[in-house]
Parts: C-alpha cells; sequence; structure tokens
C-alpha cells in the first residue's frame, strides 16, 4: 500500500513540476514574442512511441511552448472539440497528439500551416511497451480490465498483436492508421530509436543529425547550445516510455509465434522504416 501511495505522490509532483514548468515557459514566451515566426506545432505519433520524450526536448527550443492540454486522439473520427483545438492552435504552440491520418485532420492542418512530427517506433517494443504500461503503470486506461483477464504478460502480448478490443486494435490496423502521415509534405518522419544516445542504444551521430532534421523541418535555426541542450534533456528524461520500454527489449521477450505475427501484420512495415531488411529476423 504504501508503494502505491509513493508512486501515486512521485505522479502528482512530475504533474505539478511540469505545470510549474509550462506556466514559466509561457511567461517567457509573451515577454519575448520570438513565436511569431513560428508555425504552430503537433507532435504525433502511435501510443507508447516516445510522445513526451520528444515533447521535452522540444520544450528546449526557445519560441515554442507546450499549451498544456490533453493529448489530441482519433481512430475512425475524431471529436469535434480536438478538431477546433487543431484549426485554432497558435504558432509557437506545441500539441501533443495519437492522431490518425483522418482527412478532416489532414485538412485543418494544411489551413493552418502546422507542422507535424511524426514519431514511429518499432512495433515489435510499442507492443512490450503497451502491455507494460497498461497492466503496472496506468491501470486506469480502457484496455486494463481486458488485459488483466489474462494470467500471463506473454499472453497479455498475444492480445496486443491481435487486437479487435476496446482499446486494443490489431497491430496491422494500427500502422495502417497512421501511414497516410508519411507522404505529407507538412510532416516530418521520425524514428523514436534514432533520438536514443549511445548509453539507451542509440547512436550519438544519428541523434544529432535527426535533432538537426527536426529544427530544419520547423524552420529554425541550427543554434548549437540547443541542439546540446536538447540532448542533455533527453538524458534527463523520466518518462515510463523511454527507460521501462527502451529499444530492442522485445528480443528477450516476444516468443517465435509472437514474432511470426508481428511479421504478418507489420513486416512490411519494420522493412520500409528500416528496422528490419527482410523478414529472416
Amino acid at each position: 500500500m504504501a508503494a502505491i501511495q509513493n508512486k501515486g505522490l512521485d505522479v502528482l509532483f512530475r504533474h505539478i513540476k511540469k505545470k510549474l514548468r509550462i506556466t514559466l515557459k509561457n511567461i517567457q514566451h509573451i515577454i519575448r514574442r520570438d513565436a511569431l515566426s513560428r508555425h504552430p506545432v503537433i507532435i504525433n505519433s502511435i501510443p507508447k512511441s516516445g510522445t513526451h520524450m520528444l515533447e521535452d526536448m522540444l520544450d528546449e527550443i526557445p519560441g515554442l511552448r507546450y499549451v498544456g492540454c490533453k493529448t489530441l486522439s482519433s481512430w475512425d473520427n475524431i471529436e469535434s472539440r480536438y478538431l477546433k483545438k487543431i484549426a485554432k492552435q497558435k504558432k509557437g504552440t506545441v500539441l501533443l497528439g495519437h492522431l490518425t491520418a483522418l482527412p478532416s485532420v489532414i485538412n485543418e492542418i494544411n489551413k493552418n500551416e502546422t507542422k507535424v512530427i511524426l514519431l514511429i517506433r518499432d512495433p515489435r517494443d510499442v507492443v512490450v511497451s503497451f502491455v507494460n504500461y497498461v497492466m503496472y503503470i496506468d491501470k486506469t486506461h480502457m484496455a486494463h480490465e481486458y488485459l488483466n483477464s489474462f494470467d500471463s504478460d506473454s499472453e497479455r502480448i498475444d492480445a496486443a498483436i491481435e487486437g479487435n478490443k476496446p482499446g486494443v486494435p490489431n497491430l496491422g490496423t494500427l500502422l495502417n492508421q497512421y501511414e497516410g502521415w508519411s507522404s505529407l509534405e507538412s510532416v516530418l518522419v521520425c524514428r523514436y530509436e534514432d533520438l536514443l544516445s549511445e548509453a539507451h542504444g542509440g547512436s550519438e551521430s544519428k541523434q544529432k543529425e535527426t535533432i538537426k532534421r527536426i529544427l530544419s523541418h520547423l524552420q529554425i535555426n541550427e543554434y548549437h547550445d540547443v541542439i546540446s541542450s536538447m540532448i542533455k534533456r533527453l538524458e534527463y528524461q523520466k518518462s515510463s516510455t523511454f527507460f521501462k520500454g527502451g529499444s530492442g527489449k522485445w528480443m528477450s521477450i516476444l516468443t517465435p509465434e509472437q514474432k511470426n505475427k508481428i511479421k504478418e501484420y507489420a513486416g512490411s512495415w519494420l522493412m520500409k522504416y528500416g528496422y528490419e531488411n527482410d523478414l529472416e529476423w
């Protein structure tokens, strides 16, 4: 019981700290008025792909500020209130989204000249991270009751791959729902793994290259101190996705049967985005 209470307090303190940081950044933003040359920005991703990690990194960019609203989400449709937020988003502000490539969403983004960063992640790690998150971190998640009905995490991973339940879509369907973003001029596709340092399974050169691509996409001059600040912010990142999901954890968790199912649903996707060269893994 004490452990649960301490965990609850940790979450509360992190929430308060984040709110204070957002408020301070907004005050600085108003004083400097340096967002006038920026676009609205949306960090978009499939759930458990590092959205909050990238949010923290972008917080180091002068002139960008997170507006502090709930993560926007959509599937076959989108709530009108979310669509209004996208349509009315101001320059220099950052929204977070798990937004599928709906024509209505894309239309508002184009009209508002919004810059989108689509963060993708190895779906094998996404599945593992999703089960961990729903079962042990956010027990209020709509999928918790369903996944909790299984006896083991391996069975839960099976269920997360197959999906077709509320809050647990089929893996192949999930990837396809986001695929429409990748061809849009206003969208930069970034791999979660390319933002990681060597200490966390990534590459220092790839990390810097990816950050420069992000700055270029947002039409922000490449300031060396900004890049350094973004990298340092990542090293202090404490999100559950970053530390508990990480990169490549699937290798020691997935069964041969689960790997074969993922090949069926996501094999071509893995090759398209450079995670595999073939299906021999």
